[in-house]
């Protein structure tokens, strides 16, 4: 059994269509809490996760794997967006994942890696505790800890809300670059950009003032480019 997890319905129906022409039998998880639901009850020998989804991301989706699987763990395929930086893959695999693809991915290649990967077991080694693998990431001089929605500073913390997590993390992510408006509001607001930014800024603005409360200037780290998208300042390493 092969559990596809993404939330946005089109890319479901695509992935369900290719497991349906290789008559792979599959569920579709359109949320973390979904999946969390049927991973007790289905027991997917397969996993295919995209990294974000509406309530979580694919670290939630890894762990949680690991933790249910006991001795015979299921695969993990995670689908990443093009551009994705080298130490986020690594940061998956570390976190227990088999396989990172990047956007776009070719629907032979991934049906050639379904196949393959559902017939194997996974190696000895995805059966190390995932709560071992520290998980967290630097943000404009803070500890970000994307699983627990926790962001520290010293002695200050707050907790944040899962969209500015994710925006958090986007921004970490694409330290130096700029994220288009296209990629932050697929991933981040969970549709397409349409030319109003009225809701990201509104997003923006609650996790400057997230981030204000342990001692954080990010807006000063946050450069908004005209019809562009944000491109996110990293503090120099100390």
């Amino acid at each position: 059994m092969i559990a596809l997890v993404a939330s946005h319905p089109g890319e479901r129906r695509a992935l369900l269509a290719l497991c349906d022409s290789r008559q792979l039998p599959a569920i579709e998880c359109a949320s973390l809490r979904i999946f969390l639901r049927r991973l007790a009850a289905d027991r997917p020998g397969l996993v295919v996760t995209r990294t974000r989804l509406v309530d979580g991301f694919a670290d939630q989706v890894i762990t949680a794997v690991r933790q249910e699987a006991g001795t015979q763990p299921a695969r993990v395929v995670v689908i990443a967006p093009a551009g994705t930086p080298h130490t986020t893959e690594a940061r998956y695999i570390a976190l227990g994942a088999d396989l990172v693809l990047r956007d776009p991915v070719h629907p032979e290649v991934l049906a050639a890696y379904l196949v393959r990967l559902g017939s194997q077991p996974a190696p000895a080694s995805v059966l190390r505790p995932a709560t071992a693998v520290i998980a967290s990431l630097a943000f404009a001089g803070a500890s970000l800890d994307p699983l627990r929605r926790h962001l520290r500073k010293g002695r200050r913390g707050i907790v944040l809300t899962p969209r500015e997590v994710a925006l958090a993390r986007l921004l970490a992510e694409t330290a130096g670059t700029v994220v288009s408006y296209d990629r932050l509001f697929d991933e981040i607001l969970g549709r397409r950009f349409d030319g109003e930014t009225a809701n990201l800024r509104v997003l923006l603005g609650k996790l400057c003032a997230s981030c204000a409360a342990v001692g954080i200037r990010l807006r000063a780290r946050v450069e908004v480019i005209a019809k562009a998208g944000y491109r996110y300042t990293a503090p120099p390493a100390r």
